[in-house]
């Protein structure tokens, strides 16, 4: 179901506490902020994957902060509302919220600043490959496992034919490590979703990046 930046908020303690969880596992595992000093941080997105007060291999420091914290995520999130043209997609089971996601409307520029500030060579990509244009950006997908614990994709396609309706973007698109956000795109949309992957070195960064044409298309 869609929600408005208006109607989100309500929410939003309940969605931050559901994407501290669902970060902390797999394939993620972002347990404590990493305290390494070293200039660009080791660890992958300044997060660790060690417990508060354990000694992390990776940069040999003891992380003493979460990851995240509910009211940080919350003042995000409220910021994002206020200064993007956004919108939420949350799913129910049983009554709990499993699944949410935010998408809002962005251009290759913005995107390059604000995502990959430190990679010139991202920035050059998206420009390329993505153009002028406006499109969505899908910054957000998060599932509560302990809620329902597989299939929480099934309603993609209504979730990103919904955003795009919603926002009047002709295109999406999104970064992912999961193997389900590349999945699930392809089983959705087939040729009408690119898939570029660093393993193939079409994307200069360590995550996959996805694009969708949704031209044409509207539920």
């Amino acid at each position: 179901m869609l929600y408005t930046k208006n109607e989100i908020i309500p929410y939003l303690p309940i969605l931050a506490e559901k994407y501290i969880e669902a970060f902390r596992g797999s394939p993620w595992y972002e347990l404590s902020k990493c305290v390494d000093r070293q200039s660009p941080q080791r660890c992958n997105n300044a997060m660790s994957a060690q417990e508060i007060g354990s000694l992390c291999s990776t940069c040999s420091s003891c992380p003493a902060q979460p990851a995240y914290r509910i009211d940080e995520l919350v003042e995000k999130f409220e910021e994002l509302n206020e200064t993007k043209r956004s919108t939420w997609w949350v799913e129910r089971t049983d009554g709990q919220i499993s699944l949410a996601a935010l998408a809002w409307v962005a251009s290759a520029d913005v995107i390059a600043a604000e995502k990959y500030p430190d990679s010139p060579d991202m920035s050059v990509w998206l420009r390329s490959t993505l153009g002028t244009n406006d499109f969505i950006w899908l910054d957000e997908v998060f599932a509560d496992k302990r809620v329902k614990s597989q299939g929480n994709l099934v309603k993609f396609s209504e979730m990103t034919q919904s955003m795009a309706d919603s926002l009047e973007g002709d295109s999406v698109a999104y970064r992912t490590i999961t193997a389900q956000m590349i999945a699930a795109p392809i089983r959705s949309f087939g040729k009408r979703a690119r898939v570029y992957s660093p393993e193939r070195n079409e994307v200069p960064d360590n995550r996959s990046f996805v694009t969708l044409d949704m031209k044409g298309l509207s539920l």
